[in-house]
Parts: C-alpha cells; sequence; structure tokens
C-alpha cells in the first residue's frame, strides 16, 4: 500500500496543524502479517468512528461507543491494567496494539475527516524508549514520535490530524524506529472536534483583562490576581482583582503600589505577601528587578511595606514553611543574570514591624545549587521545591529540568527527579494538590509554549503527565480553590496575553 524509503524527505504535519520538515534515515516496512478484515462501518450523522485499539466493546464516560479492535494487519493485541495517568478511562487507554510495523485499513465512505489517535506508554516514563513513524495513506504525519516524550508515559495523550481520504479505505501505519510501535485507540469523525479524551477542563467567565507573566494566591475561597502584563505592548499594570468562583464574578481591588510581573506570591492568614518582581512595562527586556516587599491586607483591601530584600530580585521563588518566608533564585539586581540568594524572613517579626514593633530582616540560608529564573516553587510536607526555569533571558536554548528539594529542618538542598523535558514559565502555575506537585503550560526549548500539565509524587519521586490544558498556556496563574484547579490567562506565544479562565476538578 505505500513503500517508506530511507532518506524520505518531506513536510509532516505535527500536532496542532503546523508543518514541520523531516529528513533523515527511517526504518523499512515490513510486511504485515496477520488479516482481520471486517464491513465497511454504518454512517453516523455526522460520521463518527470509535475503535478500541488492542480491546474490547467498550462505552467511555460520556456513553460514547469504542468498537472492538479490527480493520487491523500485524502488531499484537495487549490487554493490560495499570494506573493511566490523565485520564478517567484507563482501560481504554491501557489496552493497545503494539508491533514493529501494523497498519489499519479502515473502509469508510470517501471524504474530508479528523484522524484522532490515542497513545499511553505502559513501560516507558522517560524520553528515547519508544520512537515510531506513522503514516496516513501513505504519507507521514507523526515523524521520530515519542509517546513518553510528549508525555504519554504512563499517561494518557491524543493526536489530532486532518485527514483526506479518497480511495474509501483510510491506511494508517505505525513503523517502529526504536522498540515497537504503539497505540491505544483510533478516532475517525467530520464535523466539529470533540472535547479530547484526555482533557476535563472547562471555561469560566473570562478574566477582567487579559493576563500573563502575573500573580496570583487564593485566600479564604477567593483568588487574588496582581499586576501582570496585559496587551501585546507587553505593558505591564497595577490593577488587583478578586474572583467569586460561585458566583463566577470578579471585582476590582485596591491597585499595587508598583506596576509588577514575576514577583513572589505567598499566604499567610489574610495576608499575601509580594516580594521581587520585575518593575513596569518589558521595554525589551529591561525592566528592574524589585527589592520591594509588600503585605496585602485582604480584609482591609489595604497594602503595606514589608522589609525590603537584601538584593533585588524577580522570577524567583517565594513560600511559607511555619512562620519563616523563604525567597530564592531569579534573576539578580542587573536583571540579566541568576541570582543563588536565599533569603528567609520570619513573619511574626514582620507583622509585629508593621504593627510598630522593632524592624524585621530577611536572613541568608543555604544558596540555590542550581541559580536559575523563572521555575516553579511550593511546599509539600514542609519540603521546599525549586522546578525547572530557565537561566539568564534564554528561553530558547537553556531552559532546565533540574528540579531540587530544600529541607528548612537541614539547610540543605538536593536533587530530585527531573522535569521529562526543559521547562520555564510556569512559575505563576506550580501548586501543591493533595500531597503532590502539579504544573501547568510554560515553554521549552526553542521558545515553544506548552499546553503540559505535569504531576509530581514526592513519595515516588516520579513525574507523570496529567490532563492538558485546551491550548498552549506561557506562564498563565493556576490556583487551587477547594478541590477545583484554575488556570487564568497565559500566553499561546510570546506576547499574546489571554483573559481565558479554565477550570477542572481534582
Amino acid at each position: 500500500m505505500f513503500s517508506f524509503i530511507e532518506g524520505l524527505e518531506g513536510r509532516v504535519l505535527l500536532h496542532g496543524g503546523h508543518w514541520h520538515e523531516l529528513s533523515g534515515p527511517a526504518a523499512t516496512a515490513i510486511a504485515p502479517t496477520t488479516n482481520a478484515a471486517a464491513a465497511a462501518p454504518a454512517l453516523e450523522k455526522p460520521f463518527h468512528l470509535r475503535i478500541n485499539a488492542g480491546g474490547g466493546r467498550y462505552r467511555d464516560g460520556g456513553r460514547n461507543l469504542w468498537r472492538p479492535d479490527r480493520y487491523f494487519q500485524g502488531g499484537i493485541r495487549v490487554k493490560r491494567k495499570y494506573d493511566v495517568g490523565g485520564i478517567a478511562e484507563e482501560r481504554l487507554f491501557a489496552q493497545h496494539r503494539r508491533g514493529v510495523t501494523f497498519t489499519y485499513a479502515i473502509p469508510v465512505p470517501s471524504g474530508a475527516y479528523t484522524l484522532n489517535l490515542l497513545f499511553a506508554d505502559p513501560v516507558n516514563v522517560s524520553a528515547g524508549q519508544r520512537v515510531f513513524h506513522v503514516l496516513v495513506e501513505g504519507q507521514p504525519v507523526l515523524a521520530d514520535f515519542d509517546v513518553a516524550a510528549n508525555g504519554g508515559g504512563l499517561s494518557a495523550i491524543t493526536r489530532y490530524m486532518p485527514v483526506t481520504v479518497a480511495d474509501g479505505t483510510l491506511n494508517v501505519t505505525f513503523q517502529a524506529v526504536i522498540g515497537e510501535a504503539i497505540v491505544s485507540g483510533v478516532e475517525l469523525f467530520t464535523g466539529p472536534q470533540p472535547p479530547p479524551a484526555t482533557s476535563a477542563w472547562q471555561e469560566a467567565a473570562s478574566a477582567p483583562t487579559p493576563l500573563f507573566e502575573g500573580q496570583g494566591a487564593v485566600v479564604a475561597d477567593r483568588l487574588y490576581l496582581f499586576g501582570g502584563f496585559v496587551n501585546g505592548a507587553v505593558q505591564a499594570t497595577q490593577a488587583v482583582h478578586s474572583y467569586d468562583p460561585v458566583a463566577s464574578i470578579w471585582t476590582p481591588r485596591a491597585s499595587m503600589p508598583t506596576p509588577l510581573t514575576h514577583a513572589g506570591v505567598a499566604i499567610d492568614g489574610s495576608h499575601i505577601w509580594v516580594v521581587g518582581g520585575l518593575v513596569g512595562d518589558y521595554n525589551g527586556g529591561i525592566n528592574p528587578t524589585s527589592g520591594e516587599t509588600w503585605r496585602y491586607d485582604t480584609i482591609l483591601d489595604a497594602w503595606n511595606p514589608g522589609p525590603s530584600l537584601p538584593h533585588p530580585s524577580g522570577a524567583g521563588g517565594l513560600v511559607v514553611v511555619g512562620r519563616k518566608m523563604h525567597s530564592f533564585g531569579g534573576l539578580a539586581a542587573d536583571a540579566q543574570s541568576d541570582s543563588p540568594d536565599h533569603w528567609v524572613l520570619d513573619l511574626d517579626a514582620a507583622n509585629a514591624a508593621l504593627a510598630g514593633g522593632p524592624p524585621a530582616q530577611w536572613t541568608a540560608a543555604a544558596p540555590m545549587p542550581v541559580p536559575r529564573n523563572h521555575f516553579g516553587a511550593t511546599v509539600v510536607n514542609d519540603k521546599i521545591y525549586a522546578i525547572g526555569g530557565e537561566h539568564g533571558r534564554d528561553e530558547t536554548n537553556s531552559n532546565l529540568r533540574d528540579v531540587h528539594v530544600y529541607d528548612p529542618a537541614t539547610d540543605r538542598w538536593a536533587a530530585a527527579a527531573r522535569l521529562p523535558k526543559p521547562m520555564s514559565h510556569f512559575h505563576p502555575s506550580t501548586v501543591a494538590v493533595n500531597g503532590r506537585i502539579l504544573i501547568a503550560g510554560g515553554v521549552t526549548n526553542g521558545r515553544a509554549p506548552l499546553s503540559d500539565v505535569w504531576e509530581y509524587n514526592p513519595l515516588t519521586n516520579r513525574w507523570l503527565a496529567a490532563a492538558q490544558l485546551p491550548a498552549p498556556r506561557k506562564a498563565p496563574v493556576m490556583a487551587l480553590i477547594g478541590n477545583v484547579l484554575y488556570v487564568i490567562g497565559g500566553s499561546p506565544g510570546d506576547n499574546f496575553p489571554q483573559p481565558t479562565v479554565w477550570f477542572r476538578a481534582v
């Protein structure tokens, strides 16, 4: 039906609808060995065919029927059970067809369709262990595809692509490069694209303004948004808004004393501390770092200055453990290089100082072992985590996979499991949820924005993919209100702030 020639060069349509150049050697096709032809499926209006690759008849949580595995040639059927991350439909994704080369020849009326392929790697979490090509109608659509590298290591992912059938048969071929190719489901349909099976995100009332690189915090089941960039000119705002998730209403609050982005935020009772950050508009990356410390009173809707940082910092980490607030890493005073500084503030002393007591001061703690900026920071079990980030101002080439954990009891940093890929710009979208850590969006090398959501379990020291965002977002705000996650704003590229608000239960 096709030939896949060594040295093939051409254009490949990858997920997201972007064409990329394909070059280099490719494995030669192996003739299929098993024939399981079946009659053409009955047409639906709109047309929708679902095949449970490797499994039997299955009805998912949306009451959609998946037909038993059929129309295949080659490969083997694998019925397996394991904990598939990022999806409630574990049985659908855990069962799969795999092999060096196998093909689906699906009889359908000729015409234009959308093809959705379901994947989950049951063995590999790290990249490079399973790599394969996918061809549709003899043309490559996924080249050197690595399920684990794309977030599907023990987790569910999907890939949508447009296809045109001219001869009454849709041919989809899976061809191994390293290990064996694999697929968990094949879905073909006409009409609008349905919500992906791997996402349970819904849309709430839009934020009052487009926003990215802002700050957010939750106090008493209210989400507070502070500052951020609000337009394509990358201008910063001092605006503050609170969000009531029950009424789905945004309310303006007292503006910040300084227009800030990239600041650290931490919660102390009804107070929100905002520390450091970058001041004002972007101006080509020359906006200065801040040494200011502010305490916002959510009850009085008032701002008060706290003790300044010993050295200015922006895009660093800020967390509270017990009665101590930790500020660490980020861009140094020159706003270009990385700072290893780690400062600690006694919150009781700082609050007493604001009430008229003696001045409070930051004290030094163990510096970060790998200085960086734009990293995620949070606390689980009284341990501080610094996740990913970038070196300097280089989000094209210098995003990091490094993860470090700090123990305040011993004043020591240690390495933890690295991120599955180099990532930064999820600093405002890192939260602790039920003893685990979630990060959402961000960018990877090449300045590529991400829709990734990753979950880290400190007990197993492993990262697993969770339900992806509906679209890529750089530097959104993510917050947990009750048992509901909210992701607000962010940019799908460099300077395109969005007002979107997505939410899902956890």
